[in-house]
């Protein structure tokens, strides 16, 4: 008896070994390497090539990629020439998106953040309105936000190894969001206004962990032209349009960003932090996974609020969840009917006022809101120092990634509110724009 127990102890954890060996196995094949996918060689004097120019087929036609390495650094300098080349030699003035993608995603060729991209740019450049005035143009900021290859979904380990990779990604985008990616964007957009034809319109994208890197990487910068500028206002913006969607960020750094620029006064904000309200990763996710990274605390008190508060709520919040930093409210009005001929998108595109925008929805029917300022002098409140901060109802954007089938956050009701923002962020449109209703 004693011997056969001892033989089935002894083949259960050889069994358990296996599986354990098994999966690690599965793990390491599953591993996505640190590694460029946009090269054309593997010299060191690779040139950087352009989605089209590997599948004319399934890429935009005007899309480049940039690629940053695991430490922060540009794959191939000669990716960001070739961006730049391209913004000067379009047909039209480019109207350029650059886009930071976020967890879960890297430039693989058959990334579908990628493709999604790509798609939203295509259908962008279809529009009558855009067509007649910009070639529309994007770059796709990769970065190596996936380490687990995606067909470890369908295994018998499942998602759990992905999810646990939170924290490394979480580290590498305070490496990404450095001086080569400052560097890139800033040469990107300025091509884009040096054209021929006239000066582009360029916006920056960046969702979930791309707009912790977006806001990290122009944070700084932000700060110390407006220290130095002579009007106090910051007036070269590092995009005509920066906004960051869902962002995944400490709301700690909206704060201390915010109180740096509290005497901002263009009527322009410099960021725009977009929140779903039905955002659960970072409603829900954020806070745990902050709560493993900071299990130690390391936290202090603003002695100078009244009554004292503490670092620990803005690390564990994102903006998009911290009432303090919140600066606009965006409710739902009565709707009014556009005349035939004209859509919601270019109904924002000429006429938005903060009193009054269009969305449609997946029905094809017609939305309308406002967007207030919340007052300044509230308790506690930050000031708005040139970052505004709103929560979206689910018509708009819903959850964390939008609807997949519908474009996720590249649908059209972000597209819609791109161009409201546009409108009314411009300092024309501030004294233009039809009154509130």
């Amino acid at each position: 008896m004693a011997l056969g127990r001892g033989l089935a102890c002894g083949m259960q954890s050889r069994v358990r070994c296996a599986l354990l060996l098994s999966a690690l196995v599965i793990l390491l094949s599953g591993c996505e390497p640190n590694r460029a996918y946009w090269m054309a060689g593997r010299g060191a004097e690779a040139a950087a090539v352009l989605p089209r120019e590997r599948d004319a087929a399934a890429f935009y036609p005007q899309l480049a990629v940039v690629e940053i390495d695991e430490q922060g650094d540009l794959w191939c300098e000669d990716q960001v020439n070739r961006a730049a080349r391209m913004m000067k030699s379009t047909p039209k003035p480019p109207l350029l998106f650059v886009y930071v993608h976020g967890w879960q995603n890297n430039a693989r060729p058959t990334n579908k953040d990628l493709h999604t991209f790509s798609d939203y740019l295509t259908e962008l450049a279809k529009n009558p309105r855009i067509a007649r005035e910009f070639t529309v143009t994007g770059v796709f900021i990769g970065w190596r936000g996936a380490t687990l290859a995606d067909w470890l979904d369908d295994t018998v380990i499942g998602r759990l190894p992905r999810l646990a990779t939170f924290w490394s990604r979480l580290g590498a985008t305070n490496r990404v969001a450095g001086v080569p990616l400052t560097r890139a964007i800033g040469e990107i957009v300025a091509a884009s206004r040096e054209h021929s034809g006239g000066p582009g319109v360029s916006v920056l994208l960046g969702y979930s962990f791309g707009g912790r890197i977006v806001e990290r990487t122009l944070g700084q910068a932000l700060v110390m032209q407006h220290a130095l500028a002579a009007d106090r206002d910051g007036a070269i913006f590092p995009a005509d349009l920066t906004i960051l969607i869902n962002s995944a960020s400490e709301a700690l750094y909206a704060r201390e960003i915010k109180l740096a620029l509290r005497t901002w006064s263009d009527p322009r904000p410099a960021i725009i932090s977009v929140t779903a309200d039905s955002d659960m990763v970072t409603s829900v996710a954020w806070p745990f996974g902050q709560f493993v990274q900071h299990i130690f605390g390391g936290f202090r008190s603003y002695a100078r609020t009244s009554p004292p508060e503490s670092q620990r709520k803005y690390v564990f919040s994102t903006a998009g969840h911290r009432p303090e930093t919140f600066t606009h409210e965006v409710n739902q009005i009565p709707a009014r009917a556009l005349p035939p001929e004209q859509s919601a998108f270019e109904f924002n595109t000429d006429s938005a006022s903060p009193g009054r925008f269009y969305v449609t929805d997946d029905r094809d029917r017609l939305h309308a809101f406002a967007m207030t300022p919340l007052p300044p002098d509230r308790p506690r409140a930050l000031p708005v120092g040139g970052y505004w901060v709103v929560d979206v109802p689910p018509v708009i954007l819903q959850g964390h990634g939008g609807i997949v089938e519908d474009g996720g956050i590249f649908s059209r009701q972000i597209t819609e509110l791109i161009a409201a923002f546009f409108r009314v962020t411009q300092a024309e449109a501030s004294k233009d724009a039809p009154p509130a209703d």
